[in-house]
């Protein structure tokens, strides 16, 4: 069940607006990048030139990313992903997805034996919880969304990386003491030290022999280091290193030479810290690294699943209802109305081409009418092989045989329109492609009786019937 269809067609159609709005649904990073990967290769499909390398920070699919199924197969287990989305939203049921960051980059860096920085470890405790969730809340619903609870299976959890991290990272990105008993030591000698140097500065700040020498009554830190503001007439009358002066030069920011040994083991005690703190996110990147091959299975079924509730969403604003697709060549469309005009403002047609006729002419006054009409069909029949519910008034039935003969519609003051060579050529088609059950073209009219003026398409259809 080969399809094609050209990205002009597309565009004709305004088929982007339709993933627009599918986008617009999608609450994780990954499933609107699957979109974008799979629009890139509808591009590359349609064309000779090779697809462009995706960025390193981008989400990559695991499974090819498709905007359009290309066996009936995959068009039936997308589309009963769609319903079974559909059937829990209905019940107020939603997976807990939000908002995820792209972990392409992260991943990537641990499996390069990098270290990631603490944000990226929380960005990965974050899909971690997310991806253990929703994997449990379809495993709850799996009586009532069977294949969606399948895909989950491909969701595994690692419930020991997500303790580790929580024990060493808290929520503000902060490495914990408990995480290591060198950084906890480290950290409380740093304490120690600095009441130290506070309690010393402060001495020389009260004593009428220092504070003399200083341009106000304050200590300070310059360079890491315990600093206080000496006149810079007064240096030699304060024994110390010269770490910073003001902008104007008056004032020298001196470091006495009574405090920097401990200003030293101070230094060091913060040196301690920073190195322990690398190992700590040393030894969580390596369980990141070890878990990455599965984290990225993770969010590939994630960003299916996602895309399953989007269209599932999609289909309760559009008001849409399930299609029936088999591999006949008939098209019934009852109700069929346009997804890209609102509800409330749109006109339902019933359309159906196939069976004991393979023509429909769409023809009358109303142009404008008739290209909608047009333009809503095909919109269906692409909609139906990406997966989406289509707004009709009743389950249609619709045959997943290519569908040729989709035409740009004429302009509306047209002279082979107004001369009838265009129904002419109608007929001279048919004939030619009877064999071909799937071409479409324009709405039917009726052959025995004749077309009066001012005659509606509806009454034409009362005499056809």
């Amino acid at each position: 069940m080969a399809f094609q269809v050209t990205q002009e067609t597309l565009e004709a159609l305004e088929w982007p607006k339709v993933v627009a709005l599918l986008r617009e649904q999608c609450h994780t990073a990954q499933g609107q990048e699957w979109l974008t990967e799979a629009e890139k290769n509808l591009a590359v499909e349609n064309s000779t030139v090779t697809a462009p390398a995706s960025p390193a920070t981008t989400f990559r699919p695991i499974t090819p990313a498709r905007l359009f199924e290309p066996t009936l197969q995959g068009l039936h287990a997308r589309l009963r992903e769609t319903d079974e989305a559909r059937s829990l939203l209905d019940a107020n049921q939603a997976p807990p997805l939000g908002a995820t960051a792209d972990l392409n980059s992260a991943l990537s860096r641990a499996e390069k034996g990098g270290v990631l920085e603490v944000g990226q470890i929380l960005e990965v405790r974050t899909i971690l919880e997310i991806l253990r969730q929703t994997a449990r809340f379809l495993r709850r619903n799996a009586e009532q969304a069977p294949g969606l609870a399948e895909t989950s299976e491909a969701v595994r959890e690692h419930a020991s990386l997500e303790k580790e991290i929580d024990r060493c990272v808290d929520p503000s990105g902060e490495i914990r003491d408990q995480a290591s008993a060198k950084l906890a030591s480290a950290r409380r000698e740093i304490v120690q030290l600095s009441r130290e140097l506070q309690q010393r500065l402060d001495r020389y700040v009260r004593s009428p022999e220092v504070s003399r020498h200083l341009s106000d009554s304050y200590y300070t830190v310059r360079n890491d280091r315990y600093v206080l503001p000496v006149k810079a007439d007064a240096r030699s009358r304060i024994k110390g290193i010269v770490h910073d002066a003001s902008r104007s030069g008056t004032t020298l920011f001196v470091e006495p030479e009574a405090v920097v040994e401990v200003n030293n083991r101070l230094k060091q005690a913060e040196l301690s810290v920073g190195r322990e703190i690398q190992r700590v996110l040393g030894q969580l990147t390596e369980g990141v690294s070890e878990a990455s091959s599965e984290i990225r299975s993770g969010l590939d079924a994630l960003a299916r699943l996602d895309l399953a509730f989007a269209r599932g969403r999609l289909s309760q604003q559009m008001d849409a209802t399930s299609p029936q697709v088999d591999e006949g060549a008939v098209f019934e469309l009852p109700g069929l109305r346009h997804p890209l005009i609102e509800t409330s403002e749109c006109v339902a047609n019933d359309l159906r081409l196939g069976d004991d006729f393979s023509i429909l002419v769409l023809s009358g006054p109303n142009a404008e009418g008739n290209g909608r009409r047009r333009s809503t069909l095909r919109k269906r029949q692409r909609g139906i092989r990406s997966g989406k519910l289509g707004p009709y008034l009743s389950r249609p039935r619709r045959g997943a045989r290519r569908v040729f003969g989709l035409g740009r519609r004429r302009p509306h003051g047209d002279a082979e329109r107004r001369t009838g060579k265009s129904r002419l050529s109608a007929r001279t088609r048919r004939s030619q492609t009877r064999e071909d059950a799937q071409r479409v073209g324009h709405e039917p009219r009726c052959p025995s009786k004749r077309e009066e003026p001012g005659d509606s398409d509806a009454s034409r259809r009362r005499e056809c019937a």
